[in-house]
């Protein structure tokens, strides 16, 4: 499945030297700086994840100049009261731009709608820049990608590479900063792995870890979990009451929202494979996290969702989202009926008609 953050395998060396000294200068130019303002500089705890506000300048000339000195090397933030973000306190807002505070000059630009390093900054900045460079361009080759298998292919290959980049930078600013970022793509395994290689963070990465934990028991192989949601006319439909049913012999549990762009891009393949496996004991289960009620009903009716549909109470946050480790949409996991057991997860449609084809030909 196609997720909204994907990158692709970038070939470069990893290397976690810092600059000499211990002097930082951080410079940023942006058009959302309104002259004679404050703007913030906040820095992370690695231990923890919190940043903490640590000096403020006026802007002039859309500038913003921090100087300052730096021992360990930590992830920043410029903040200020004017740019559209994240909503900090006091007020404040957070322009959307990081690098990582370490001896040396670093100087923050534009990149994909918001505020990095420019590449030639100090060491840690310029993996960081690599990375997100990369991300740009594995984008475009990702929906280049002619085959699943090439698109499988192109993630794995990732996964290799982002868990290695991690583990190299394991006892810096850069690693924890990068954990976070992919934790949700990553497979929950190696996810938990990493966060061991970060002792002293346990504060960071406990709602990480909870949720890798709860990934690992929802993967291929594992028996499913039974969830419960309230239907079209309101009454409460379970998932083991559709796994259950004499008529099923394959369910497609389905997480989803009208508000999705990716997911409705889909319906009109699920549609199609739905039509061709229903009579042959294929089900979807699909849960909505739409928090409008009349948006969730308009979409199933305007794109003919024939199929079980279900609005989780609460969203992404609710006890369905949770049980299943959904952190990103559109999410799926296949049952098959008779073991009661997830026989795959994440599949785009077009993968799950060729697992379908082959299910259904090796159960004849």
């Amino acid at each position: 499945m196609k997720k909204i953050f994907i990158i692709l395998i970038a070939c470069m060396a990893v290397t976690a030297g810092f600059g000499k000294g211990d002097k930082y200068v951080l410079i940023a130019e942006d058009p959302e700086f309104v002259n004679g303002r404050y703007a913030y500089l906040g820095v992370e705890d690695m231990c923890t994840g919190k940043p903490e506000t640590v000096d403020s300048v006026l802007i002039a000339d859309n500038t913003v100049r921090f100087e300052g000195r730096i021992g360990t090397p930590a992830v920043a933030y410029v903040m200020t009261s004017t740019a559209a973000g994240t909503d900090l306190p006091d007020g404040r807002k957070l322009v959307q731009g990081t690098a990582i505070l370490e001896a040396g000059t670093i100087v923050l630009c534009r990149m994909a709608g918001s505020l990095y390093p420019e590449a030639g900054s100090t060491p840690l900045n310029d993996l960081l820049v690599s990375f997100l460079t990369a991300t740009a361009q594995t984008r475009e080759k990702l929906e280049e990608a002619e085959t699943d298998d090439d698109f499988t292919k192109l993630m794995n290959e990732y996964f290799i590479y982002a868990e290695n980049i991690i583990h190299k930078n394991r006892g810096n600013a850069l690693g924890a900063y990068l954990l976070d970022l992919m934790s949700a793509e990553m497979p929950p395994a190696a996810v938990l792995r990493l966060i061991s290689e970060f002792p002293g963070c346990e504060e960071r990465f406990s709602e990480t870890k909870a949720i890798a934990q709860t990934a690992v028991t929802v993967t291929a192989g594992n028996e499913y979990i039974d969830i419960i949601g309230a239907g079209p006319e309101g009454t409460e439909i379970a998932l083991s009451d559709v796994v259950e049913n004499r008529d099923c012999r394959y369910v497609l549990v389905d997480f989803w929202a009208s508000w999705c762009g990716p997911c409705m891009q889909q319906l009109k393949a699920l549609r199609k494979l739905y039509g061709n496996y229903h009579g042959r004991g294929f089900e979807i289960y699909a849960v909505s996290s739409d928090f409008s009620r009349e948006a969730w009903l308009e979409a199933i009716g305007t794109n003919r969702m024939g199929w079980v549909n279900i609005l989780a109470d609460g969203g992404m946050e609710s006890p369905a989202y949770e049980k299943y480790a959904v952190c990103a949409i559109p999410s799926n996991f296949l049952i098959d009926c008779a073991t009661g057991k997830i026989v795959a997860a994440n599949l785009p449609v077009t993968a799950l008609e060729r697992k379908m084809q082959e299910l259904i030909k090796n159960r004849r």
